[in-house]
Order: structure tokens, then C-alpha cells, then sequence
């Protein structure tokens, strides 16, 4: 239960009960956030259990996450290595107040290639 004599100025999102948000059947993937994943690096590499499944180029990617959309460049064109743009990848960090430790579930929705 959040204290509400104390205020805050990063807002969670809290789960209770038996709350969840059903994945749609596409592929996904979920990680617990780690040092790499944050500062000062702000790594999201992708599994390569992923890797034939997904785009071997960049493509802009939206993560999308309590009403709020964030845009970033998924690069796929690496051979043995794909992630997410470092800077957008913080910007999602730094505006929903992940910390090491927190969970999160990539899940596909659709791709469209980028020019």
C-alpha cells in the first residue's frame, strides 16, 4: 500500500491481487533488470532464441506501457546482436523508475521496416 502522507514525484504502477495483463499469443520475451540495463550503459539486448523471428534490419519500435508510448529504433541488422536504441531505451527507464531488480515483458505486437 502506497503511504499517501509522503509525496512522490516518480509514480509506480502497483499490482494487486490477482491483476496481470494478458499477452497476446506474439512473441515476447521478459528480463529482470539488471546493472546493464540501466545506468550508465542502458542495454536491452534481445534473447537469441528471438533472433529468426524478428526483423534483421532497423525498424522503429513503440513500447507502450500504462497509456504512455515511448518511440525507439530496434536494430536488427547486427549478426549476433540486437537491441533497442540506448537512448530512448533510457527514457523509458528513467520515466517509469525501473530499478535493478524490477521485471519487465517484451511482447511483439507487429514491425513495419524503416526507409
Amino acid at each position: 500500500m502506497v503511504d499517501s502522507a509522503q509525496p512522490s514525484s516518480n509514480p509506480t504502477v502497483e499490482l494487486h491481487g490477482d491483476e496481470f495483463w494478458p499477452l497476446s499469443g506474439n512473441p515476447f520475451f521478459d528480463v529482470v533488470l539488471s546493472k546493464s540495463h540501466l545506468k550508465p550503459l542502458y542495454q536491452m539486448m534481445i534473447p537469441s532464441k528471438l533472433h529468426p523471428i524478428l526483423p534483421s534490419c532497423s525498424i522503429l519500435t513503440v513500447l507502450t506501457f500504462a497509456g504512455k508510448s515511448w518511440e525507439m529504433t530496434w536494430n536488427g541488422s547486427h549478426k549476433t546482436t540486437k537491441s533497442l536504441d540506448r537512448k530512448s531505451w533510457k527514457a523509458f527507464i528513467d520515466d517509469n523508475n525501473l530499478k535493478v531488480g524490477d521485471g519487465c515483458v517484451l511482447n511483439s505486437q507487429s514491425a513495419a521496416v524503416q526507409d
